[in-house]
C-alpha cells in the first residue's frame, strides 16, 4: 500500500507590494509491504545511474516493512528549494534505516519554476526567452546544489553510511531541449564501497 498527502500552507501568486510569488508545500507519504517474502533489502548508490551501489543492507529478515516520508518545498521567485526525510522500519521497527536530502536551485534570468497543483510537484522550466540567435534569446540557466544522507547501519546489519554533496548547472534552450552538467562527491563509510567517490556527468535531454 502506498499513499501521499500534500497541501500548500502558503500560496501567493502576486503579492500586493510587487514581490516575487511565494509558495510553501508540505507533504506526508508512506508505504507498507507485507507477506510474500521473508526478507527485505535496502541499497543506494550515489545520485548517478553510472555509479555502483555504495551502501547495501543485504537481505534483512522481515515479513513486513514500512517507509515513512516527510517532505517540504518552497519557491520565492527564481529560488526554489525542497527536502525530504525518509525512515524505513522493518519487522515492527526491529531494524530502522533513515535517510534525507536537501536541495536548492536558482534560475539566473529570473524565470519562476512552475508548480503543478494536481500532482503537487514542481514542473518543467519554460524559458521566457527561448534560445534564438535572431531574437537574441539565451534560454534559461539554473544553478543547483544538493546534500543527501543515508544510514544503513543498524545492530548486526552493516550496510554503510553515505553523505553526498552535489552541484549542477542546467541550461534550458526551450520547452523541449536542455543541457545538464553536475558534479557529486560522496563520502562512504562501510558498505560495498568505503571511501570517497567523485562523479562528473553531463546530459543532453529532449522532452517530447
Amino acid at each position: 500500500f502506498v499513499g501521499r498527502l500534500t497541501g500548500l500552507v502558503r500560496d501567493v501568486e502576486a503579492a500586493p507590494d510587487g514581490r516575487y510569488p511565494e509558495l510553501v508545500h508540505l507533504g506526508l507519504a508512506g508505504s507498507y509491504t507485507f507477506g510474500g517474502a521473508d526478507s527485505v533489502r535496502y541499497q543506494s548508490r550515489p545520485e548517478s545511474f553510472l555509479a555502483p551501489v555504495a551502501v547495501d543492507t543485504g537481505a534483512v529478515d522481515a515479513s513486513q516493512a514500512f517507509v515513512l516520508g516527510l517532505e517540504a518545498a518552497g519557491r520565492r521567485g527564481p529560488l526554489s528549494f525542497q527536502g525530504e526525510f525518509l525512515h524505513a522500519f522493518a519487522n515492527d521497527a526491529a531494524a530502522r534505516f533513515p535517510g534525507m536530502y536537501l536541495s536548492a536551485a536558482y534560475l539566473l534570468p529570473g524565470e519562476v519554476r512552475p508548480y503543478d497543483r494536481e500532482q503537487a510537484v514542481f514542473g518543467q522550466v519554460i524559458p521566457l526567452r527561448p534560445l534564438s540567435w535572431r531574437a537574441r534569446g539565451l534560454g534559461a540557466a539554473e544553478c543547483a546544489a544538493r546534500w543527501s544522507w543515508v544510514d544503513l547501519e543498524q545492530g548486526d546489519i552493516h550496510g554503510g553510511r553515505m553523505h553526498e554533496l552535489s552541484a549542477g548547472f542546467n541550461w534550458y534552450w526551450n520547452r523541449w531541449v536542455r543541457w545538464q552538467a553536475g558534479y557529486q562527491l560522496a563520502f562512504i563509510d562501510g558498505g560495498p564501497l568505503d571511501g570517497r567517490l567523485h562523479v562528473f556527468q553531463a546530459r543532453f535531454q529532449l522532452v517530447l
